[in-house]
């Protein structure tokens, strides 16, 4: 980390440098300017002199003016110097007593990395203002300097040492970070910390506090949850509360919150998940983990991995060995794929997942990764190179491609989400190439201290935590409750009952699981986690008003008996008709529909503990308004008013916002040129969320945006606006290439000859919009569709109530709206 030419090694430089370049030229002026007769080595030495305070002969001779000055100046360098040399570490030890005097509620980084030097950084640069202190035996000095120029207190000692800790006021911080190097300093930094805490604060307030948090960066988080049998000891758990993160598993549930693989699998009209992993490592673990555990929804087949990497059988190997009950909860494939540092080789084209939904490149190496998803794009929108023999074409599914820079390769992909200029307002990037490739993992996002903002997962995520809390605590009263209706068979279990301050991290963990799975419950009874103060209406919000039918109560019941099903197998329980705890055997893993009453009433209670776990951070379940825009082009043959159906638009969307209070809207468009784009841009003024429904990938569909001129005369870009539409987006969505690929898709011709490939993908995309929306709009002529689809046929599906099969999808994931008429708005004025 020090390459010699650190803040701390330039200052003793600095000072040496210039005190060479005063006695040079001082040196010099004596010789060259006053002509001095003396050799030019005495010169130096009476030079020299100078810095001793030895400078009489300077007036006691005929010198000039420059000497004289010189002679002043030369002492006063001295005294600096000394001053400099002496006091920088007591300067520093007085400015960092000072600012540890007045700390409280603060973080403490053990260990002073790259890693924590980010955390360290986000947390002074927080809006609300967190301070962290960090403790390093040897911090290396381009971070200590670092730390230092942002004003981050730096304790130079061990951080087990409980003096140190005494130091950085550990009694009254938030949370300690350990980003030691290994289990064992971890282990003796938590003992350390509880030594400290006990002898500070009597028991009874330590309990109240709920002990002191310790976050635990480890590569295998399981290893760190086997370890807590021994921060059970009371002595120790009242105290402490260690828990567990590595990077990877952050990066993995960021990824399944931001990217929710079943949105992609429904998009693409699949009957399950299909994730295509390339490359295998810890990384990939995390993410199967993630998908099993956090992807359950209403759809009843088990994900499908298809894992490609150099060796196959060793990766089977090593995956059974990691989760040995991984094959019961999935369906796997592993293929061997050598890719190169150039990417995949075109005659492997076979060899990639035909139905995958996902890939997901989890390669170490930046160029590889970044190669092998420039690869997968290139090769899913390609015709196959042996269709004559029967061999068939690749889903465009979206390629995830782990980076952990930001700076770079990242910004290269550049359909990476960026954070929001207001909290409450959808993440978004000024601009977006939507070609399917999106960069995660980046270091700096994974631990950035947004612990304010619950729609972003990273290390310091106290919103997830209250979650979780919040969710132990209405489970524990609600069995409390049964109990007394049931007895024993809904009695308190000693283990995974006890109040939070006492929960094993296993079952800590278990409850974080479940907060994570808000979200994905959410879609599935197609409702959105919104903040309170984005409610619009005066209602004040409490617990149970979403109106949850009985059947959606027993669907939210079931999908979460699944979900904590998958999690106990993944994490080695096994059932047995008596549960026993410390021998990881449960009496109910098994289905739903076999678990005694008491507990099944515990699940149906699931929709009230939800809204009330999310509400208890300030965040509210609202039931969504999903309002689809389809509508005409802007083409030679027909025009669209803008300002006409602006103001049109505008209205019925109001009146629908005006009709549906009590939900939260999202708008399903296009972003074709003409009405849809114009739907965007007013959901943007008005703060509606919307997506994007592509129904071509961007290298065919960018045909249909050129140039044009506005009414000022300026040249303005449609492709330009399309792409910051695409940027503003919550998201974008590309249908699948089901009717051809990238070439019988392009656009040929005039509007008259569009290749009957791309009307049908149109048709496709204006499908999902018609099949999903709850209200739809159509900016229609009333003319008959001239081709396959268009608006006119989209608009005739909404009247039918029912969607071509070629074009519809099974609801296997999310049950779908009843298909309501349209609200119709004409093009133009002429047209009403």
């Amino acid at each position: 980390m020090d390459d010699g030419h650190s803040p701390a090694r330039r200052g003793p430089i600095g000072l040496v440098l210039v005190f060479v370049a005063l006695v040079a030229s001082a040196t010099a002026w004596l010789q060259l300017v006053e002509g001095s007769d003396r050799p030019f080595i005495e010169d130096f030495y009476r030079i020299l002199m100078l810095f001793a305070i030895e400078g009489d002969w300077v007036f006691e001779e005929d010198h000039g003016p420059a000497i004289k000055i010189f002679a002043f100046l030369a002492p006063v360098f001295t005294v600096f110097t000394v001053i400099q040399l002496v006091t920088r570490d007591f300067v520093h030890r007085l400015v960092l007593a000072w600012q540890l005097h007045w700390v409280k509620n603060h973080f403490i980084l053990a260990g002073l990395t790259e890693e924590s030097f980010l955390v360290a950084k986000s947390l002074h640069e927080h809006p609300s203002g967190f301070h962290a202190v960090v403790i390093d035996a040897n911090p290396p000095q381009t971070l200590k300097a670092a730390s230092r120029r942002l004003g981050i207190p730096i304790i130079v000692g061990d951080p087990s040492d409980p003096e140190v800790l005494i130091g950085a006021r550990v009694d009254l911080a938030s949370s300690v970070i350990s980003f030691l190097s290994n289990a064992a300093e971890a282990i003796r930094l938590i003992l350390a910390i509880n030594a400290v805490v006990e002898s500070k604060i009597d028991q009874e307030l330590s309990l109240d506090r709920g002990g002191t948090n310790v976050w635990i960066k480890l590569d295998d988080i399981s290893f760190g949850l086997a370890l807590g049998e021994y921060f059970k000891l009371p002595d120790v758990a009242a105290h402490v509360q260690p828990r567990f993160f590595s990077l990877d598993e952050v990066a993995a549930r960021r990824l399944v919150r931001f990217h929710a693989p079943d949105i992609y699998a429904d998009a693409f009209g699949q009957e399950r998940i299909h994730i295509a992993i390339y490359g295998f490592n810890r990384l990939a673990i995390e993410i199967i983990k993630a998908v099993v555990v956090q992807s359950v929804t209403k759809c009843e087949f088990n994900p499908r991995f298809t894992i490609l990497d150099e060796d196959p059988a060793e990766t089977e190997s090593a995956l059974l060995a990691q989760l040995p009950q991984f094959l019961t909860l999935t369906d796997v494939e592993f293929r061997k794929l050598h890719a190169y540092d150039t990417g995949i080789a075109d005659n492997d084209y076979d060899i990639i997942p035909q139905d995958a939904t996902i890939h997901v490149v989890c390669y170490e190496s930046p160029e590889k990764a970044t190669s092998t998803g420039l690869s997968l794009r290139r090769l899913s929108l390609a015709p196959p190179p042996d269709w004559d023999n029967g061999m068939h074409r690749r889903l465009n599914a979206p390629v995830f491609v782990r980076l952990t820079q930001w700076k770079g390769l990242a910004q290269f992909l550049g359909s990476s989400v960026e954070r929001p200029a207001k909290l409450d307002m959808p993440l978004y990037r000024d601009r977006d190439i939507p070609d399917g490739l999106f960069a995660f993992g980046m270091i700096d996002d994974l631990l950035s201290a947004d612990d304010l903002d619950a729609f972003i997962p990273t290390i310091i995520d106290t919103p997830r935590e209250e979650i979780a809390k919040h969710i132990h605590f209405s489970y524990l009263q609600d069995r409390e409750s049964l109990s007394s209706k049931y007895g024993g068979e809904a009695g308190l279990q000693r283990r995974a009952e006890l109040n939070w301050n006492r929960l094993a991290p296993e079952y800590r963990e278990s409850c974080r699981q479940g907060a994570d799975h808000i979200w994905t419950k959410a879609r599935v009874i197609h409702s959105r986690i919104v903040r309170q103060n984005a409610i619009r209406g005066n209602k004040k919000n409490t617990v149970g008003n979403l109106g949850v039918s009985e059947t959606e109560r027993q669907a939210l019941a079931i999908i979460e008996h699944r979900r904590w099903l998958n999690e106990r197998i993944l994490s080695g329980w096994t059932y047995n008709e008596k549960r026993v705890d410390f021998a990881r055997r449960h009496d109910l893993l098994r289905p739903w529909e076999e678990i005694p009453e008491a507990d099944a009433r515990l699940d149906l209670a699931m929709p009230e503990r939800l809204q009330a776990g999310i509400q208890s951070i300030g965040l509210d379940l609202k039931r969504e308004l999903v309002i689809g825009v389809i509508g005409h082009r802007n083409r030679p043959d027909l025009y669209v008013e803008t300002d006409f159906v602006r103001n049109n638009l505008r209205k019925e969307l109001d009146s629908l916002l005006k009709e549906h209070p009590d939900k939260t809207p999202v708008i399903l468009t296009s972003l074709a040129d003409g009405a849809d784009s114009i739907a965007a841009e007013i959901a943007i003024e008005k703060g509606i969320p919307y997506i994007a429904i592509l129904p071509l990938p961007f290298e065919a569909y960018r045909q249909d945006f050129d140039s044009n001129s506005d009414n000022a005369g300026n040249l303005v870009s449609k492709l330009e606006r399309f792409m910051g539409l695409v940027g503003r987006a919550e998201r974008y969505l590309e249908m699948p290439l089901k009717f051809g690929d990238l070439i019988s898709v392009s656009a040929l011709g005039d509007a008259e000859n569009v290749p009957v490939e791309r009307e049908k993908q149109y048709a496709l995309a204006a499908a999902y919009i018609v099949e999903r929306a709850d209200e739809l709009i159509g900016i229609w002529d009333g003319q008959p569709p001239k081709g396959i689809g268009g608006t006119g046929g989209a608009i005739g599906w909404r009247f039918a109530g029912r969607v071509p099969s070629e074009f519809a999808s099974n609801p296997v994931f999310y049950d779908r709206p009843a298909i309501k008429p349209p609200i119709i708005i004409p093009p133009h004025p002429e047209g009403s």
